[in-house]
């Protein structure tokens, strides 16, 4: 019975964490982030960066680019221009 009473304690929490997960990446995804966008020049050096304020699910690059990336920074670097 303990043994039973355990297993339905662990399937609610994983449950719950999952549910919470996916209300906190929705709402995450509409917050305005600041990503910087880049290239690599030589010797793969990270160059050309640019800032900009976009939701945070378009910070992303599509599959199939290279040459490149996106990343979220700091507020302050979008501040400056």
């Amino acid at each position: 019975m303990k043994q039973m009473n355990l297993f339905i304690i662990i399937l609610f929490c994983l449950a719950t964490s999952v549910c919470a997960e996916k209300k906190e990446e929705s709402k995450t995804n509409t917050e305005k982030v600041c990503c910087e966008s880049f290239g690599y020049g030589a010797r793969m050096i990270k160059c050309c960066q640019s800032y900009e304020m976009v939701p945070r699910d378009q910070c992303k690059v599509e599959d199939g680019l290279v040459g490149g990336g996106k990343q979220v920074v700091d507020l302050s670097f979008c501040k400056k221009k």
